[in-house]
């Protein structure tokens, strides 16, 4: 499943939780349908395909009910605000889950990378 869309400000929990991601605006409609979770996925800037791991779904941990997509593309530290880019997702690691805390959500952030990282 490819989405694109343009590369929007989030509320900055990645980057306090180690693994900063690329917030994708995209429309909840296109969203509809896919499975909420972890993926392994490719985002395309400009002619680069960089491998990340991938958030797609609500985020339950945070109270959150509005579906969203957010890549952590791995060992890439660029500002990318309002460039168009394409998230591929290739394969579902693990569906979506609420964490009782940040540090056990951490733990399986950091397993989830090492799966995607693994598939590439």
């Amino acid at each position: 499943m490819k989405f694109k869309g343009v590369i929007v400000k989030g509320k900055g929990r990645g980057v306090k939780l180690g693994f900063p991601t690329i917030n994708l605006k995209v429309s909840q409609k296109s969203l509809a349908g896919v499975k909420e979770g972890i993926w392994a996925a490719l985002v395309k800037i400009g002619r680069k395909k960089l491998p990340s791991v991938a958030f797609l779904g609500e985020a339950k941990t945070f109270g959150e009910k509005e579906k969203k997509l957010e890549a952590h593309v791995f060992d890439f530290n660029k500002r990318l605000y309002g460039k168009k880019v394409e998230v591929s997702l290739l394969k579902r690691i693990r569906g979506n889950k609420k964490f009782k805390t940040k540090k056990a959500l951490i733990t399986q952030m950091k397993k989830d990378g090492g799966k995607a990282r693994d598939f590439f």
